[in-house]
């Protein structure tokens, strides 16, 4: 049948053309001074299957082709991208650019927690109960004998874990330190009875984190997501839980392809391999108990932790203008390649510790992290490879 024939279908189509037509003149220019907008072809989405497949890839190629400030249209809202270190400090301390209204947002849609209690914490001008409560935590955590009672009972865990594998077992490196990193994880912040309560937990949390992108970027939009039938005014029964959730997921989400990483990287080089395994020998006793200040003496080690969360570390340090904003950027940004180096962060300068921000800051930099003593949180993959280096003979197989 000819579509020009009949005048409803004909009518449609030329409509759904310039739907698009506008659509792709909407998202294709921008006001003059404005960052460039990377084009996209499905209306709403945007660029979101793209970025949610892999971010960190996404990011790179428009960095490429558009420079250090972007803007990309995701599920409906337009973020603009600042991918250039010397553009941290100029988000870091205008006052209209809060991250509270992105958490909030983030809370709703990826946590399913209430709008109360989403709105209640994160909160631009908290309640008493709320100052109080992140009074309480980050302190605790950059306490030098409560990170050790941490790092003490996960080496414990990873010990434990790392037992349980057989002389001559076979499997792969990421599945080695998923499981080893999220089991030992998990029982040091919930504990063994819950933990060996819920042996699908590993399945769950899998799932949530390969879906936790498209959570963000609003997909399924809420307006066809579950509902609860609990007003907007009212705190959910299951608000704290969720909270707690968020801590788990956290915790396993980074510390895991941290740990890859530093193990992929290590094994690929087998003098760097060797260096670090010495250092870990001639510092940590095999079988002690080991401190902080042990694992703070393994230079070597951290560094090349560091390297590997420099090369691979995905996380996003998220702002909303809460009003009109404009900000001085530096125009014409150069670019250095930086190869892969394990011993990069042994001697750092004081610009590669400025720009080298994996744990976010400011407010909401990770709080296991010392404002004074800058000791990254990365405790967890130190403890976990300087434990499995000497009682494991790892040996890379070639992809066929």
């Amino acid at each position: 049948m000819d579509v020009f024939s009949n005048p409803v279908a004909a009518a449609s189509v030329i409509t759904a053309m310039l739907g698009v037509i506008a659509w792709l003149a909407f998202t294709r220019t921008s006001p003059r001074g404005a960052p460039p907008v990377v084009p996209s072809w499905v209306p709403f989405l945007g660029s979101t299957l793209s970025f949610s497949k892999d971010p960190v890839a996404f990011l790179r190629q428009c960095q490429a082709k558009y420079g250090s400030v972007f803007s990309v249209y995701l599920a409906g809202k337009t973020m603009t991208f600042f991918v250039s270190p010397k553009s941290y400090s100029a988000l870091l301390k205008h006052k209209s650019l809060s991250h509270k209204p992105a958490f909030q947002d983030i809370s709703q849609k990826a946590l399913d927690q209430s709008a109360a209690f989403a709105r209640y914490t994160q909160a631009l001008h908290p309640d008493s109960p709320v100052v109080d409560y992140h009074k309480l935590i980050h302190p605790h955590l950059q306490h030098s004998s409560a990170v050790g009672a941490l790092i003490e009972r996960t080496l414990a865990q990873q010990r434990r874990v790392l037992g349980q594998f057989g002389a001559s077992q076979r499997l792969s490196l990421l599945s080695f330190v998923e499981r080893c990193i999220f089991e030992s994880g998990t029982r040091v912040l919930l504990g063994d009875s819950l933990v060996d309560a819920n042996p699908t937990l590993w399945q769950a949390f899998h799932t949530f984190d390969q879906s936790f992108p498209l959570f963000v970027a609003g997909v399924p939009p809420r307006r066809i997501a579950v509902k609860t039938t609990f007003p907007a005014h009212v705190v959910a029964p299951y608000d704290a839980a969720k909270e707690s959730m968020a801590l788990l997921w956290a915790a396993s989400a980074n510390s895991i392809p941290t740990t890859f990483w530093s193990l992929f990287y290590l094994l690929q080089n087998p003098t760097a391999w060797n260096a670090v395994q010495d250092e870990v020998r001639g510092h940590l006793g095999v079988g002690d108990v080991w401190s902080g200040d042990q694992l703070g003496k393994c230079v070597l080690l951290a560094s090349a932790v560091d390297e590997a969360l420099r090369l691979s570390a995905s996380s996003l340090m998220m702002r909303v203008a809460t009003e009109d904003v404009e900000l001085k950027l530096p125009v014409h940004p150069s670019f250095i390649a930086n190869f892969r180096q394990v011993d990069r962060f042994v001697h750092a300068t004081s610009a590669q510790a400025e720009a080298f921000k994996p744990f976010g800051m400011g407010v909401t930099m990770c709080p296991e992290v010392s404002r004074v003593r800058r000791v990254p949180a990365n405790r967890r993959a130190t403890s976990y490879l300087a434990g499995s280096m000497p009682c494991l003979d790892i040996t890379p197989i070639e992809y066929l």
